[in-house]
């Protein structure tokens, strides 16, 4: 642990796991702090070779909610951004939400999308019906 890792008791916190924001150094992609959604201010740094490797570890979890991206090259960016399994990304921010956009995740991070009207399309069943309205045959089945 770089820093941090205290839990937090006062006001009433001792009823839940609450932490200090926390940096985790020199973890491995396959510790469970790195597998879980963890849901506090906890960092962890895992060394990578390469883009692709990161890609790959990125997407080597049963999770997909979010994740990010920070670099001055837009194409190494938008390239790890549309190859991670995640229901968001964010290039060279954080946690931004506007409210036009759809909630959701990937894997076993939730279900469908939230807040956004794609939302609906879950209780939708969609239907295409043709009608002809011209009098005449039509050659196809004449």
């Amino acid at each position: 642990m770089a820093c941090g890792g205290s839990r937090i008791t006062n006001r009433g916190m001792h009823k839940g796991c609450f932490v200090i924001p926390t940096i985790l150094a020199d973890v491995d992609n396959k510790m469970v702090v790195a597998q879980q959604e963890i849901f506090s201010p906890v960092v962890c740094f895992i060394r990578y070779k390469n883009e692709q490797e990161v890609i790959e570890m990125a997407n080597d979890v049963q999770f997909g909610l979010g994740g990010g991206v920070w670099t001055n090259d837009i194409n190494r960016a938008l390239r790890v951004a549309n190859a991670s399994e995640t229901g968001r990304m964010w290039i060279n921010n954080c946690n931004e939400a506007p409210s036009h956009t759809s909630f959701g995740s990937y894997k076993k991070s939730g279900i469908g999308r939230e807040i956004h009207k794609m939302a609906l399309n879950h209780y939708i069943q969609h239907k295409n019906i043709y009608i002809g309205l011209n009098e005449t045959k039509f050659n196809l089945y004449q």
